[in-house]
């Protein structure tokens, strides 16, 4: 009965009006669900690590390239299957996502060996990269431009909920149920998001089908991707050589020239032509990036100094951390609100400034600064960068040229990633070369152990002045951003 009362909808799309029997909450809560189990299957396993090495007998270095692949692969393929989605129809890539997570979840669970597990994580991020690449494309299409931005912040929420309660899941799971349960528990959802995308979702397809599709452009937006996440992912492992890191990125460099040589010559290239010309699209992406960054930079250092400089316990940093995440989540739904109302740029405008104020606040924390103090900054900061995400989608998916909107979807959804993953080594390498310039010497051993409180004190002080400047950066950006409502 709840969805029947919200089924007379109408939906323009290529210049006509449908009428399908299908409600605009039940879409926006199933790309919500997708949302949720893409970030829990991201957060989760990490809690298990040390349970799934014994159990395997595996070292932990190994059974970390679980977390690894699923990462790369789900990074790697979103933007290829957003375009795809442009030509075969979003709802069968989002229905067959789910069934190959399903599948991927089975075997992981069942799996008896770290190399089985291996390969059972990298056919669940081929599903998950399925439905996350077209979530934002499905709402774009389907739902009126004045509800989009509501609709987004909800699958931002979800998204957040689901990285909140993955390690929380999966530490009691581990403890009660054993460490395979963190996989099982993904069926019934799964089951869940399959019948009422089946029910609900619209199936528009332009039924060009792939026969001129980029897969060279594909192949190499993959190396590309992979191979730059892969060196940001090893810059955060101690003593990972410098060749390492410099032979993923120069791999990561020459597969993206090959990739621009191949969009020039396709006749249906990965990136729609034109769709960087648009200046909201552009400045709504890279602003995206650069949020994103310093959201999960912040996120990766702040128990460094919880932990290691304020010797808090670990279980009061983690509610520390917890707290505001969980709370953040209400935040998405509302700014897109009011994204919808008041249009994009003002609300993205608002949340860039108290993300600016909030940085600020970070770079005066010191020995004294009470708990309470830093559970409110961190509250302000979780809240704006948060709330950042749901206009910023929407500035995005609205900019995009019609007929484009899965490969505007997979841009952002790799935007998103690409900036969480850019993050955290750039708050590292800030630390670092705060480090250096104070005098400690650049020979590649851990800066543990060589630094004292006062220059670790100075190093995170640093870290969020440049992490202010970069927020200043981005309010220039959006500044030059026009209201799609104009």
């Amino acid at each position: 009965m709840f969805f029947r009362n919200y089924r007379n909808i109408q939906i323009r799309f290529s210049g006509k009006v449908l009428r399908p029997d299908y409600s605009e909450w039940a879409i926006v809560f199933v790309t919500a669900i997708a949302s949720f189990i893409s970030a829990f299957d991201m957060s989760v396993v990490n809690i298990v690590l040390p349970v799934i090495s014994k159990s395997m007998n595996a070292s932990v270095g190994d059974v970390s390239l679980s977390v690894t692949v699923y990462l790369l692969v789900l990074s790697g393929l979103i933007l290829s299957l957003g375009r795809i989605g442009d030509f075969i129809g979003f709802k069968k890539i989002f229905l067959i996502g789910f069934v190959i997570f399903a599948i991927g979840s089975l075997l992981c669970g069942f799996s008896f060996s770290i190399q089985f597990l291996i390969i059972s994580r990298i056919i669940q991020a081929i599903g998950g990269a399925m439905f996350t690449a077209v979530g934002p494309a499905i709402i774009t299409t389907a739902i009126p431009k004045q509800k989009r931005g509501k609709s987004l912040g909800f699958q931002v929420s979800l998204s957040a909920l689901g990285f909140a309660t993955g390690p929380g899941i999966g530490g009691l799971c581990s403890e009660f149920l054993g460490w395979r349960w963190i996989f099982f528990l993904n069926i019934p959802i799964v089951i869940l998001g399959i019948y009422f995308g089946r029910k609900y979702l619209p199936d528009i397809t332009k039924n060009v089908g792939l026969r001129h599709f980029d897969l060279f452009g594909m192949m190499a937006s993959f190396v590309c991707i992979a191979s730059l996440l892969l060196g940001f992912s090893l810059y955060q492992v101690p003593g990972t050589s410098d060749s390492t890191l410099l032979l993923c990125f120069v791999v990561g460099c020459i597969a993206l020239c090959a990739f621009i040589i191949s969009e020039k010559r396709s006749k249906h290239p990965l990136i729609y032509p034109g769709i960087f010309r648009n200046k909201n699209f552009t400045l709504g992406v890279i602003s995206c990036i650069v949020v994103m960054a310093l959201f999960s930079g912040v996120t990766y250092l702040l128990p460094y100094y919880l932990i290691g400089f304020r010797k808090l316990d670990p279980i009061l940093s983690g509610l520390i951390m917890t707290a505001p995440a969980v709370m953040s989540i209400i935040v998405a739904p509302i700014s897109g609100w009011l994204a919808d109302i008041n249009g994009s740029r003002m609300v993205s405008i608002g949340c860039i400034i108290i993300t600016i104020i909030a940085f600020f606040l970070f770079s005066t924390l010191n020995d004294t600064t009470g708990i309470l103090v830093i559970v409110v900054y961190l509250i302000i900061m979780r809240f704006s960068t948060t709330a950042f995400s749901s206009p910023n989608g929407r500035l995005i998916m609205s900019s995009c040229p019609q007929g484009a909107e899965g490969n505007a979807s997979g841009i952002l959804m790799t935007a998103r990633y690409a900036g969480m993953n850019a993050g955290i080594a750039l708050f590292q390498t800030i630390f670092a070369v705060r480090m250096y310039i104070e005098g400690v010497p650049r020979d590649g051993t851990p800066l543990v152990g060589r630094i004292t409180h006062a220059m670790s004190l100075t190093g995170y002080q640093t870290v969020y002045l440049v992490a202010m400047v970069l927020a200043a950066l981005t309010l220039i950006l959006v500044l030059y951003t026009r209201d799609e409502t104009q």
